[in-house]
């Protein structure tokens, strides 16, 4: 049964809790408007291992291509809130187990 977005953001909420409990951050609070970039500081291989962390919490396989490029170009950053909406819109999409030869 696929999760309400509410209930996605919780749970992205307790992951980047988790992944960020021993950064030095100066942030108040993790939700919903959360950035990654800014607010975070996230890397693109903080962005990976996020992406690979709610493959493993929703057991799913999602292909986060359409996250994270617009118009052929990188996403400047993303909220907790875009993250989860794109979880809950792709959760039922099936990627093959093989990526596709370029």
């Amino acid at each position: 049964m696929k999760p309400a977005i509410s209930d996605i953001e919780a749970g992205l909420v307790e992951l980047l809790r988790e992944m960020t409990a021993e950064w030095d951050l100066d942030l108040d609070e993790i939700g919903p408007h959360t950035l990654l970039s800014k607010d975070l500081c996230f890397t693109s291989i903080d962005a990976l291992n996020l992406m690979a962390s709610i493959d493993m919490k929703y057991s799913r396989r999602l292909n986060y291509e359409s996250l994270i490029l617009a118009d052929g170009k990188y996403v400047e950053d993303l909220s907790v809130t875009d993250i989860a909406r794109f979880v809950h819109n792709h959760f039922d999409d099936e990627v093959g187990d093989e990526p596709e030869p370029m």
